[in-house]
Formats: structure tokens, C-alpha cells, sequence
């Protein structure tokens, strides 16, 4: 999946837009097993992450199989996923949720900055996770998870629908990440999604203000039809009504 089946357009409105909205999007139509619970931003500083997913499934794993040896060869579908997944995009990681191993270092973090990678997921953690964080490319992990990957993780395929964190994630799902967590779109839903979410971030702009001048939550938030009607005067007007700071 490439940077270009997302639209410039799309990415700006997902990245102004926090993930809990986008979730709210996502329930209106029905989906409520979307939010990644319990994995959370290496670094609360970190950019926001907005990508089509590529993705990794671990298995357990297996003595006779999961030796360094045969993590160092070309062909493990690990160090495979570093030089695959395509530039624009994020990589999510089925780790089982295990903490015993790690499901990525620094030195795959630093690939994939390089090579134009919008961010890592994983139901698991990683190493060095201080230089990841140095390094600046989003990540998400339930915890840290030094010891190495061969002790608990097979690597058992590339770019496949996976679970992560006990949501369903197919090749190609917009990935969402800020600083409360990350948000799974399906594909087909994420221009129509991206645009209401990102009216729905301006129209709570509107309503902080509001609150913040000394009006009610009762009216104002949800919105109701009066108060849209409001908003959308505020909005004509450039956002400069007289008292509302």
C-alpha cells in the first residue's frame, strides 16, 4: 500500500483530528472494536502518525526455528517487514500482546524513519526504546519489551489481516495515532470519516469557546440543530464573533 491511496487532503484532516472523534465517526456507522486499548505513545511529544496499515504477525515461538542464526538471514520475515513496508505508511505488529520479547529495536526504528515509514504499532513493546524515541518516528507499544525478539516471536507473515490489541487490522486500514493512543479506519470509510471528524474538531473548537465565555454544556454540547446553526454563523463570520474568545 502506498502514500498515494491516501490523499494529502485526507492525511492533513485525520492528523488535525483526535482519535477518540475519530472513533465517535466510526461508531455512527456502526463500529465500535476500532480504538487499539492499552497501547499507548512511546513519547507524549511525539508527531501524529497517519498511514495505510502494513502489517506483521507474530506467532510463539519455536527453539529449533527461532535461533539468532536464522533471525540474521535476509529472508526473515522480521528484518523483511523493515525494508517492505512501503514509504507512507505504518507498520502494525501482531505480537500477541507479549511482553516477553521485543517486537522491534532501535536500528529497525531508525530504517524506518529513514525510509520514509509514518510510524510503528505494536499489542507488544520494544527495545532501546529510549533512542527509538530519540530517533522521533510515532511508536506504539503496550510497554517496553527488552529481551530479543527470537526468545518468544516467530515471525509468520507479512501484510496480512492480523489482530492487534484485539482489534482487526487489514493490509491498507488507515492508522491513526496522538497523543491518548491509535484508531483503526476501515480503508473504504477514511475520506467520508476524515471529513466529518475534522468538522466535528472545528464545531469543538466552537463549543470550548463557548464553555470558556460561560454558557451551558446543556444545547451546546452535543450539538444540536440551534446550535450548528450558531456554529456555522460563527464559522461564516471567520470565527470572530464579538465575546467569544
Amino acid at each position: 500500500m502506498s502514500d498515494i491511496a491516501l490523499s494529502d487532503e485526507t492525511r492533513d484532516q485525520l492528523a488535525a483530528s483526535g482519535t477518540s472523534t475519530i472513533a465517535n465517526m466510526l461508531l455512527k456507522r456502526g463500529l465500535r472494536n476500532v480504538y487499539l486499548l492499552g497501547v499507548k505513545p512511546l513519547s507524549k511529544d511525539q508527531p501524529r502518525m497517519v498511514g495505510p496499515a502494513y502489517t506483521l504477525k507474530f506467532i510463539p515461538a519455536r527453539e529449533d526455528l527461532d535461533t539468532m542464526a536464522n533471525y540474521a538471514k535476509d529472508e526473515n520475515l522480521h528484518r523483511r517487514a523493515i525494508e517492505e513496508c512501503p514509504p507512507g505508511s505504518v507498520l502494525v505488529i501482531d505480537a500477541m500482546g507479549s511482553l516477553k520479547a521485543s517486537s522491534a529495536g532501535d536500528m529497525m526504528a531508525e530504517r524506518l524513519q529513514s525510509r520514509g515509514v509514518k510510524g510503528i504499532v505494536t499489542d507488544g513493546g520494544y527495545r532501546d526504546t529510549p533512542a527509538i524515541e530519540a530517533i522521533g518516528i510515532p511508536a506504539y507499544q503496550r510497554q517496553s519489551a527488552p529481551p530479543a525478539t527470537v526468545i518468544a516471536l516467530h515471525p509468520a507473515d507479512l501484510n496480512v489481516p492480523i489482530g492487534c490489541a484485539g482489534v482487526a487490522v487489514y493490509p491498507g486500514d488507515i492508522i491513526v495515532g496522538d497523543a491518548e493512543g491509535v484508531v483503526v479506519i476501515p480503508q473504504h470509510l477514511a475520506k467520508q470519516v476524515s471529513m466529518e471528524a475534522y468538522e466535528a474538531t472545528l464545531y469543538e473548537e466552537y463549543a470550548q469557546k463557548r464553555i470558556r465565555n460561560g454558557d451551558s454544556i446543556f444545547g451546546l454540547f452535543p450539538a444540536t440543530e440551534n446550535s450548528l446553526g450558531e456554529y456555522q454563523k460563527w464559522k461564516a463570520a471567520g470565527g470572530k464573533d464579538e465575546g467569544l474568545k
